[in-house]
């Protein structure tokens, strides 16, 4: 299946997050970074990404395509990084992807191999 998701950690990860959405639609999950950062996100949008930009910087960068997940930050638990302020998304991908994923009713949606 790595063929449909570009790389098998995109399968494991967005696809795990947005099956969560398929069956629970206008529900909302904690994401929790490594760092301790967290946020109560809702599903905004997902999309078919690239690493163009960085291709631009280096020449010594692979092309790569991948999947990534646009969340709406509803509430800021522990602030970070990931968090542009008010009105801006979190972007999930395989790439850059949170330690810990949480439903609402405590179901845990991924969690990152110990």
């Amino acid at each position: 299946m790595a063929g449909r998701w570009f790389h098998p950690e995109g399968e494991i990860t967005i696809g795990a997050l947005l099956e969560h959405f398929k069956v629970n639609p206008g529900s909302e999950v904690t994401v929790t970074y490594e760092t301790g950062e967290s946020y109560k996100c809702k599903f905004y949008s997902s999309y078919e990404a690239d690493n163009e930009d960085e291709l631009e910087e280096s020449v010594a960068v692979v092309p790569v395509d991948y999947f990534a997940v646009a969340l709406d930050s509803v509430e800021v638990i522990v602030p970070g990084g990931h968090y542009g302020g008010p009105g801006s998304l979190i972007e999930l991908s395989y790439r850059d992807f949170p330690e810990r994923i949480v439903a609402e009713d405590g179901t845990v949606v991924y969690q990152a191999d110990e």
